[in-house]
């Protein structure tokens, strides 16, 4: 069964949704960098909660970033998909690449389903690099989507200024303990800049 989007609810999901999916993503990946401000806060035993939720969160926003970009018809499930929103030169993004196919499996198996192929080995989980790998192919793509938006929508609602604060290789990992299902590990890269980064209307370090 597919069907298709009316032009107001396109437009709420590109104007409201989507940008959403983005923040989202990038200041949940910036407090997973430097968690300090909510552990000074809050008791330990809340404190790792928050931080297996944000965990938790930061690979969803992810997950369905991933699905916009790839996802390739519209079905009962009502899914948006990038190309409701680019011109007849835009190719969606490839499912089947190997580091789209490798992320989008992990995040899937340790995060959104709970099945039989969850694993406790850490060296299996999604770690630092493969955070920062999700990031930066989010940012690829929005970036890569900005450039063949149809006439009508504004780049200006894909936050692509946040996105590239944290894609650059110059945006370092801080250190972050093991969480039940996935774990970001500490970098040796020099510690983040000490002032805030200002991500719509908010304030994250």
């Amino acid at each position: 069964m597919t069907w298709t989007p009316t032009h107001p609810q396109l437009d709420e999901v590109f104007k409201k949704h989507l940008r959403y999916e983005i923040v989202r993503l990038v200041e949940m990946y910036l407090l997973l960098q430097e968690p300090a401000p909510y552990r000074k806060t809050i008791p330990s035993a809340t404190a790792a909660t928050v931080h297996d939720g944000l965990l938790v969160g930061f690979c969803s926003h992810g997950r369905n970033l991933l699905e916009f970009f790839f996802r390739d018809q519209h079905t009962k499930f009502y899914y948006a998909l990038a190309t409701d929103y680019a011109d007849a030169r835009y190719v969606r993004l490839d499912k089947n690449r190997a580091d789209v196919k490798r992320l989008y499996e992990q995040i899937c198996a340790q995060i959104n389903h709970l099945g039989y192929d969850r694993t406790n080995d850490d060296t299996k989980k999604v770690q630092g690099p493969e955070c920062a790998a999700l990031v930066k192919l989010v940012h690829d793509e929005v970036e890569r989507l900005a450039r063949h938006l149809k006439s009508g929508y504004d780049k200006v609602h894909l936050a692509l200024d946040q996105l590239a604060a944290v894609a650059m290789p110059s945006v370092a990992m801080g250190a972050i303990e093991p969480s039940n299902e996935i774990q970001i590990v500490t970098s040796t890269s020099p510690s983040p800049p000490s002032a805030p980064v200002k991500i719509a209307g908010t304030t994250s370090w």
